[in-house]
């Protein structure tokens, strides 16, 4: 057990390695147009807020110094759409900070705006993420309903991916409540439209999810069914980590 329990850690940090590895090139290319880019107008808005994105997940500080920024820039410009997207990353790299309150104020203020514009997009994004932050604090009830107006925004704007996707959030919800027919029903919704928009990662990651339903309830056969084939789906991609997790989730 504590061996398998190492091997895991270890598989986390290389994958975070190389995460870190891919991302420093497109960093460095963002980072000298930034240089480059003398005009303060929307588009460098823009160029801040991608930059800070690129960086939320490693490095919320540089990230929270990019956005103040573009935030104080975008004001200045009157520019909404660009205040919205700062908020949004500034939730983000709270959430990171595991500073789940403040990810829910940020991301709440951008919604706000959001909302003014009539950026269903970033509607959508919004209710998604602190249906996520909410999740995660346990308050299932306001996660619910966020990622079920996330839902209906990402119906409005036509996304099999974002409606998929919300499913999916919907389904975790419901099994984290112990509610498993109810998970079920919305995993396999989420599954349906994957594999009709050829989603594989997805698609695997569905029927993981799946396979993880019944394995709560001790339904083992159909459990090990769900994760192999998943797992022939990660394989056939090459997706290392969603390996070693279909791997772990068969062996135990």
């Amino acid at each position: 057990m504590k061996k398998i329990a190492i091997l895991s850690v270890i598989l986390i940090w290389i994958f975070f390695i190389s995460e870190l590895k891919a991302q420093t090139p497109e960093i460095d290319s963002l980072e000298n147009l930034l240089v480059q880019h003398i005009k303060n107008d929307t588009a460098k808005v823009n160029l801040l807020n991608k930059t800070a994105d690129k960086l939320y997940r490693n490095q919320q500080n540089k990230s929270l110094q990019y956005l103040q920024e573009s935030q104080e820039l975008a004001e200045s410009l009157l520019y909404k759409k660009g205040i919205s997207e700062s908020l949004h990353i500034k939730g983000k790299c709270y959430w990171k900070k595991e500073d789940y309150p403040a990810a829910i104020e940020y991301t709440q203020k951008g919604l706000k705006i959001f909302k003014e514009i009539d950026d269903k997009q970033g509607i959508a994004k919004a209710y998604n993420n602190i249906g996520f932050y909410s999740e995660i604090q346990g308050n299932y009830e306001e996660a619910l309903k966020c990622h079920q107006k996330s839902l209906e925004t990402e119906k409005e704007l036509g996304s099999k991916q974002g409606i998929a996707q919300s499913l999916n959030n919907i389904g975790n919800i419901y099994k984290n409540q112990g509610n498993y027919p109810q998970s079920l029903e919305y995993h396999q919704q989420s599954l349906k439209i994957k594999k009709e928009i050829n989603d594989k990662i997805g698609t695997a990651y569905s029927l993981n999810n799946i396979g993880n339903i019944f394995r709560e309830q001790a339904s083992y056969s159909q459990a090990l069914e769900y994760h192999q084939k998943s797992l022939k789906i990660k394989k056939e991609i090459g997706e290392k980590q969603g390996i070693a997790n279909s791997l772990n989730n068969i062996g135990e």
